[in-house]
């Protein structure tokens, strides 16, 4: 059984054009995410995107939104923690092994919300 929530506030196709907009920049900010791996300012871009539309977006859009910017600030406090492990000399192996698994745990965590985006879930 499926509901479907409709703002009074809004004609339904006006509701339904917007919610197309919102899962389109869902969708285009996972990608830039996953190019921030490669590419990092990317992930910047997403972030702005993301804070920038997450207010007007309807829940399960928001959710995703949402779930980009808690992605990107946990990447930057894994960083800051690694950049704090690399300053000494025995805690640099550890530092690094952080880092691969902090990269694979954000490629991970973005494809997944890229696949409940499309699969229509929040």
């Amino acid at each position: 059984m499926s509901e479907t929530i409709i703002d009074p506030g809004r004609p339904n196709s006006q509701a339904n054009a917007l919610e197309g907009e919102d899962r389109v920049m869902a969708g285009v900010n996972y990608a830039l995410m996953l190019a921030g791996h490669l590419i990092g300012v990317t992930t910047f871009i997403a972030l702005i995107i993301a804070y920038a539309r997450k207010d007007n977006a309807s829940s399960w859009m928001r959710s995703h939104y949402e779930y980009q910017i808690h992605t990107f600030w946990m990447i930057v406090l894994g960083l800051v923690a690694c950049g704090v492990m690399m300053v000494t000399i025995i805690l640099a192996p550890v530092a690094m092994l952080v880092l691969a698994v902090l990269w694979v745990w954000a490629l991970v965590r973005t494809v997944f919300g890229l696949v409940r985006l499309l699969q229509g879930r929040g």
